[in-house]
């Protein structure tokens, strides 16, 4: 076949890139374009990059900061002291005192107030559930012994 538009025949495809291939070892896949161009075709110089920055040996910040301190508490840390105090209990109020140790009394005071809020009304679930449950089991007992008694059920 001949190419119409220069009257010569295609060019050859590179030969496959492969360890085993005496005519491309040592390369692995990679081809020079300017090194070897297509027929007709003027050699393509490689691109130009630049050449990378480097930041000195050592770093040292313009200026340090620290980080800004917690002067109150908004609705949902307000929130979350009082389910940390409602699902932990007495853990909830220690974990409470430990992490506000630090910061301002303000907040520490509230996350405190909230996470006592929580375990407080745990302990009142607690409570009244305890006396439910057990106001049952001594109705359901004296049942029994009464039943027992008259003679209803035999042991």
């Amino acid at each position: 076949m001949v190419d119409e538009s220069n009257g010569q025949s295609p060019a050859a495809p590179f030969p496959v890139q492969s360890p085993g291939n005496p005519e491309t070892s040592g390369n692995y896949g990679y081809q020079n374009p300017a090194a070897a161009p297509y027929p007709g075709q003027a050699p393509v110089a490689p691109a130009a990059y630049a050449q990378p920055a480097y930041a000195p040996a050592y770093y040292q910040p313009a200026q340090t900061l620290a980080a800004p301190q917690l002067t109150s508490l908004s609705g949902g840390m307000k929130f979350a002291w009082f389910l940390i105090g409602f699902l932990m209990g007495l853990t909830g109020l220690l974990l409470t005192w430990v992490i506000n140790a630090g910061n301002l009394k303000q907040v520490r005071d509230d996350a405190m107030k909230f996470a006592v809020i929580g375990c407080v009304i745990t302990m009142v679930i607690a409570v009244l559930t305890s006396i439910a449950l057990y106001g049952f089991l001594a109705f359901f007992l004296q049942d029994l012994f009464v039943a027992i008694d008259q003679g209803y059920i035999f042991l």
